[in-house]
């Protein structure tokens, strides 16, 4: 996956190339749940391999036309291009929820991980015009679905309200 270097270049571009075309761009921050505890309870090892392997997933999960960089730490952004904050909805489906199983090597003695992440979207022009705004913005969100209790994404909408997608329920079990 892409590095800040490259998405704090890249998202400037794609936001101005939707500006030029007069269509959507969807900012998509996504933060690891309770990461710490990952590197507090299997040490730092099992975390760079969970963010490698959580990084892989997502960029094979998402379209080929979407951006997936490591922005820090254990936060991800994604840019969405030509990407309203309806289409959105459907994308983000795919990894709202989503469990990543990280299966770590039998030598580390500690079998699979499970994590979650949460995410704040925001969508151009609604959302604002400037990388920054979006950025705060979408950060905004995240802290939201943060609070609601993790594993969901929230999305900006102009009003000020946000809407919560969260994880799709488990499939019944058949009687």
């Amino acid at each position: 996956i892409h590095n800040r270097a490259f998405f704090d270049s890249q998202f400037p571009l794609e936001l101005e190339r939707a500006r030029r075309s007069s269509v959507p761009l969807t900012l998509v921050i996504g933060d690891l749940d309770h990461f710490k505890a990952i590197n507090d309870s299997h040490g730092h090892q099992c975390g760079d391999l969970a963010l490698r392997e959580v990084a892989r997933q997502l960029h094979n999960i998402l379209r080929r036309i979407d951006y997936v960089c490591r922005i820090g730490g254990e936060e991800f952004a994604c840019i969405l291009p030509a990407t309203s904050s309806e289409e959105s909805r459907e994308v983000l489906s795919r990894v709202v929820g989503r469990v990543f199983k990280v299966a770590m090597p039998p030598e580390l003695g500690v079998g699979t991980i499970r994590v979650t992440m949460s995410y704040g979207a925001v969508t151009f022009p609604d959302a604002g015009s400037s990388a920054g705004e979006l950025h705060r913005k979408a950060d905004s969100m995240l802290y939201q679905a943060k609070e609601l209790g993790r594993n969901r994404c929230c999305l900006w909408y102009p009003d000020g309200r946000h809407q919560q997608l969260l994880p799709a329920p488990p499939p019944a079990a058949e009687a």
